[in-house]
């Protein structure tokens, strides 16, 4: 499909861009994140799919440029998977929503002791590469939309070297609404790693 084409060359570069971006005056990090995801899908109504909770892994990259000396602004590209597991037979089916996120995050850094801790916050946009599930979920699947927008919330706590957060990050729009079903995306995420 040329979305997922063009949203997998898109997030390539985009990490490409973070690793290799120069610094200047402006003080530039970039740190590398990767942690357990769990996700859920808020299903409308609830009762016929009996959606339950998603254990997958998230990894990506992100360039923050410090406007002042408590504020800065971050992009990031990551590799993800939205999704839930469902139970339509007596049967726990996963199914994950492979995507490129790409948050957009205002971050707040205060000190504590030999490190920060912050609150981030912004609106994200996935676009999504493909599903992978079982064919007993494939009536839904096919008519998944191919991007997602949201919201990102973080807090966590960077040293100079290392960074720690929990996030939560919630759909605004559907990926998929039918005249009898709309279902949208939440995941929790716990990320650490390094900055350099």
């Amino acid at each position: 499909m040329a979305v997922s084409r063009d949203a997998g060359t898109f997030g390539l570069a985009l990490l490409a861009l973070a690793i290799a971006a120069p610094r200047g005056e402006a003080r530039v990090d970039v740190a590398f994140k990767t942690g357990p995801a769990f996700s859920a899908q808020q299903c409308v109504p609830d009762a016929p799919l009996d959606a339950g909770v998603l254990f997958s892994w998230d990894a990506g990259v992100e360039l923050a440029v410090d406007l002042n000396s408590t504020v800065a602004l971050a992009v990031e590209a990551r590799l993800t998977q939205r999704g839930a597991t469902y139970d339509p037979d007596d049967m726990r089916l996963p199914l994950r929503m492979n995507c490129v996120s790409l948050p957009l995050l205002v971050k707040c850094r205060w000190p504590l002791y030999d490190m920060r801790w912050f609150v981030a916050a912004g609106p994200r946009l996935d676009l999504f590469l493909g599903t992978d599930g079982r064919e007993e979920l494939g009536w839904l699947t096919k008519d998944f939309e191919s991007t997602d927008l949201g919201v990102d919330v973080s807090l966590g706590l960077d040293t100079h070297f290392s960074i720690a957060e929990i996030r939560y990050s919630q759909a605004l729009t559907k990926c998929y609404e039918s005249d009898a079903l709309s279902i949208s995306n939440c995941t929790v995420s716990l990320l650490g790693g390094i900055r350099f």
